[in-house]
């Protein structure tokens, strides 16, 4: 398992967590503008890149956000074509997109670093 597989999915959780904290028990942070801009930048959509295992990062990273605008924007015009708009449903979405995408990473990563079953001997 090489670095970047095991470090992408504790920085989604962590901004998941910063994010969702500095919207919800401390929404007087200074810090709330930028963490929640880095949350809904680079979080839903890297969630989803990094599982297809592309190896330029510039490529990966311009898809990750425009993965994650897309997601934003699909996500938002539901709520409003459903009339259920909430700042705040819409984050809580979106963190729960950005935390199961990086459970499927490690997932997915413990899964491929396991061998395969050993072969018997004459098959």
């Amino acid at each position: 398992m090489t670095r970047a597989t095991r470090l992408w999915p504790v920085i989604i959780i962590s901004s998941t967590v910063a994010a969702c904290l500095t919207a919800f028990v401390f929404p007087a942070s200074p810090l709330r503008p930028a963490l929640t801009l880095w949350f809904l930048l680079v979080c839903p959509g890297m969630a989803f890149v990094r599982l297809l295992g592309i190896t330029p990062s510039y490529v990966e990273w311009m898809l990750g956000i425009a993965l994650s605008l897309a997601l934003n924007t699909l996500l938002s015009a539901l709520m409003m074509y459903a009339h259920a708009w909430s700042w705040e449903l819409a984050l809580l979405l979106l963190a729960v997109l950005s935390v199961g995408g990086a459970v499927l990473q490690v997932g997915l990563s413990a899964q491929r670093s396991q061998p395969g079953p050993a072969r018997l001997a004459g098959e």
